[in-house]
């Protein structure tokens, strides 16, 4: 059964939701096919915020990162609409956040029964890696299943510009754009209500071919856990209420350094010289759904997944931050915060392998773009309604079982050299090893392992049996156990460091 939170006469910008089986699509122009060519842009001296944003969004015990995640959201790029379902395995439930914007923004609560059907022919639309387990096929059916409904849905209620983001991201303008004569103009300050939106609205994306394209490619860059001392995290100008360390925007301020490289010893070497230690990840993107048709949602190819929802317009996977004019702030949170999902079925060392990834070579300097957000939304929306919004963010609630949270958290990832940390660590951090990996092959319908020994770099110790490792092709495995690791040294008998 879907749950509704409905607006009631305001003018924030909402409007009631219409049931599905009642409402008509307004086609766009006639096309043969839909193509995302090289983009340039255009400026719209007339564009008007006469629309609001929506939002697909699949939740996973996370309502610590929820609560800003909305009001960022509903501030920055006019969240008015938002559609949200939790993992079949969360044991808390979004319920009483969603409550309290009511008034404010339609918010649609669905379980798994309102858009998945295990014998759906659709299941069959996204690729398989021969990798997936069970479990990991189970989570990105449901999630492809609900993205394509949640589209479907919001097309329906002749809805406009779509985010595709999780709990933990946020969109903001690229950070560079400034530097562009043609947007100097443009006052990007976050700060201002629907500053997102309104640049959305005047900078209009034109096709060389002269069709507007419907997917927006975002870059997605990862911010680490790399905290600011509390002396440089932005109080000045807040509310006694807010305290910037319960934030993910104003408390973790230092992206990954993806230009950081390790190099190779010449002898291990498999075709590049070097790596980056920094991950470049998937970007997300932002559909507008008014230059689709709804034949267009029904296409075979319309897949549903996070990245690359609709593939016949989204083909950007990896889109380079000089080429777009938004990015996707990727933030991992503190230690515990990671560790409080209880449905997640990685195992430990996986998580906290993992997390070791996400949390190498951050940059030397902080990026504080996305600061000023906070205290524009209570300016904007006033003290009494941005504490009550606001209330417990960045703060764990305890789960029903309240038993199974007493666990002891796993020891976080050691990134450095300690020589004298435990006199049974075979392996520091910077060593070159050798490293088993097993690749999985799909012959004649059948999976098949082939199991190789490849030159590997120790990047942090895990416990003592897991390390998190790099090989020489550049491939990052979160937990390799001890006995899947072995020995390699130079010629000359010493052991290879990393340079």
């Amino acid at each position: 059964m879907i749950k509704m939170v409905e607006p009631n006469d305001c003018n924030c910008g909402g409007g009631s939701v219409v049931p599905a089986q009642q409402q008509l699509a307004i086609p766009i122009k006639e096309k043969k096919n839909i193509t995302n060519t090289t983009l340039e842009i255009e400026f719209n001296s007339g564009g008007e915020d006469d629309d609001i944003a929506s939002a697909c969004l699949i939740v996973m015990d996370d309502n610590h990162f929820l609560i800003e995640w909305i009001a960022y959201h509903y501030h920055v790029l006019k969240l008015r609409h938002l559609i949200i379902s939790s993992d079949p395995k969360s044991r808390t439930s979004p319920q009483k956040i969603i409550d309290r914007w009511k008034g404010l923004m339609t918010i649609e609560l669905w379980n798994t029964h309102d858009y998945f059907d295990s014998n759906s022919e659709e299941n069959d639309r996204r690729y398989r890696e021969p990798w997936e387990s069970d479990s990991l096929s189970e989570h990105r059916d449901h999630q492809a299943a609900f993205n394509r409904q949640c589209l479907r849905h919001l097309k329906v209620l002749d809805r406009g510009w779509v985010i595709m983001v999780d709990t933990d991201e946020f969109v903001l303008i690229n950070p560079d754009l400034y530097k562009n004569e043609r947007f100097r103009n443009f006052n990007t300050s976050i700060s201002r209500p629907g500053s997102i939106f309104t640049f959305l609205n005047q900078y209009i994306m034109i096709s060389t071919q002269d069709e507007q394209t419907a997917c927006v490619n975002m870059h997605r860059r990862q911010i680490t856990a790399k905290e600011s001392p509390l002396s440089e995290q932005r109080e000045k100008g807040m509310p006694k209420f807010i305290n910037s360390s319960n934030f993910l925007t104003t408390r973790f301020l230092y992206p990954q350094d993806q230009e950081y490289k390790f190099f190779i010893p010449e002898d291990l070497q498999d075709e590049d010289n070097y790596c980056h230690k920094g991950r470049i990840i998937p970007g997300k993107v932002l559909i507008d759904l008014k230059r689709l048709r709804t034949v267009d949602l029904t296409h075979p190819e319309f897949a549903g997944m996070p990245h690359m929802p609709i593939e016949t317009i989204c083909t950007e996977t990896f889109p380079d931050k000089l080429d777009v004019f938004l990015f996707v702030n990727h933030y991992l949170p503190s230690w515990e915060q990671w560790n409080f999902r209880l449905g997640d079925s990685r195992g430990s060392q996986q998580r906290a392998g993992k997390y070791a990834i996400n949390n190498m070579s951050p940059t030397k300097h902080k990026s504080t773009e996305v600061w000023p957000w906070l205290e524009g939304f209570v300016s904007d929306i006033g003290e009494g309604n941005a504490a009550r919004l606001l209330a417990g963010a960045g703060q764990l609630e305890a789960h029903p079982d309240q038993q199974i949270r007493e666990e002891v958290l796993p020891p976080k990832p050691i990134f450095r050299r300690v020589e004298t940390m435990m006199k049974n660590q075979l392996y520091q951090v910077g060593d070159w090893v050798e490293a088993e990996y097993t690749e999985i092959k799909i012959y004649n319908d059948t999976k098949v392992y082939e199991t190789k020994w490849f030159p590997a770099l120790i990047c942090a110790f895990l416990d003592d049996n897991h390390y998190t490792v790099l090989y020489n092709d550049c491939h990052r495995e979160p937990a390799v156990a001890l006995d899947k690791i072995r020995n390699i040294t130079h010629k000359n008998g010493d052991k290879y460091k990393e340079t």
